[in-house]
């Protein structure tokens, strides 16, 4: 029988040193730029720049885990995972049997301190049959036991007085590289490949020597690490979707805009596709495992 976490097994990774940080930032970008080509575009953006953003974003909040278990001294196997840039993902870590996805969210709110974690919702893609929701029926390795979902959180902006958002990472592309990166997006057209379409290094080398990339980073936030589901969780999730309305008297998702967006917790965090939703609360704690 599991037990619902409460906000005292919060985990916040958040002493990660200034030049590591920026060592994982700028390779996340590194791995954003390279694996662009290949990445199925999901939200339909048009925009270079913010496509990478949200691949880079997301690779960061994978090195910041992996950090954070080096650390703690977690037996935690990410090798077993590792893909090439051209390659689908397998997972994104190995532990105590199970296959692991990390599912990591961005938070917009201001001032420095958030302590409603344990009220966000745990959000899993479920926009097709075949999405992220149904993988969870599928291991990936020999002798696997099962997937297990862990949700993390970062602060993607700060919400200034005037409601514009300083968002903590910024990317600035030349001319030159948006074509250069255009021109492969064209040809691969999203889909993975079998084998090494380039040489990734030859090809990031080429790509800064159009003109340096400008990483701007405003604030350095931290990993906060919450609940995880596995098959005993399952039941707890539900479907929540474009034009759906809560009929909770907390509000906790309010339907926003013309394109069906839902805004959580009064705009702390933003959703516009199809989840499987369930309340972090319910969750077991990744505390538990660590403390065992």
């Amino acid at each position: 029988m599991s037990i619902p976490m409460n906000e005292d097994e919060i985990i916040v990774v958040d002493h990660v040193p200034q030049d590591v940080y920026l060592t994982f930032v700028q390779g996340a970008v590194r791995y954003a730029v390279l694996s662009l080509p290949f990445t199925v575009n999901r939200m339909d953006i048009r925009e270079i720049e913010r496509r990478v953003f949200n691949i880079a974003k997301g690779k960061l909040a994978e090195r910041l885990f992996e950090w954070y278990c080096h650390q703690v001294g977690l037996e935690v196997d990410f090798r077993s995972c590792q893909t090439p840039f051209w390659a689908v993902d397998r997972r994104d870590f190995l532990f105590r049997g199970y296959e692991w996805d990390l599912k990591n969210n961005f938070l917009y709110y201001s001032g420095e301190k958030f302590n409603r974690y344990t009220q966000l919702p745990a959000l899993v893609p479920n926009r097709h049959d075949h999405d992220q929701w149904s993988s969870r029926l599928e291991t990936k390795f020999p002798h696997s036991r099962g997937v297990n979902f862990l949700f993390t959180f970062m602060k993607g902006a700060d919400v200034l007085p005037n409601g514009q958002r300083r968002y903590f990472l910024e990317l600035h592309f030349s001319e030159e590289q948006l074509r250069f990166l255009q021109k492969l997006v064209d040809k691969y057209q999203g889909h993975p490949a079998d084998h090494p379409p380039f040489d990734g290094e030859k090809c990031w080398q080429r790509w800064k020597r159009l003109n340096p990339t400008v990483i701007q980073l405003n604030f350095r936030p931290a990993l906060v690490i919450t609940g995880y589901a596995d098959r005993e969780q399952w039941h707890l999730f539900r479907n929540v979707g474009p034009g759906d309305t809560d009929s909770d008297s907390s509000k906790w998702f309010v339907p926003v805009g013309a394109r069906g967006s839902l805004s959580w917790l009064n705009g702390v965090l933003w959703t516009t596709i199809d989840n499987m939703v369930a309340p972090v609360d319910q969750l077991k704690s990744f505390h538990s495992l660590v403390s065992r």
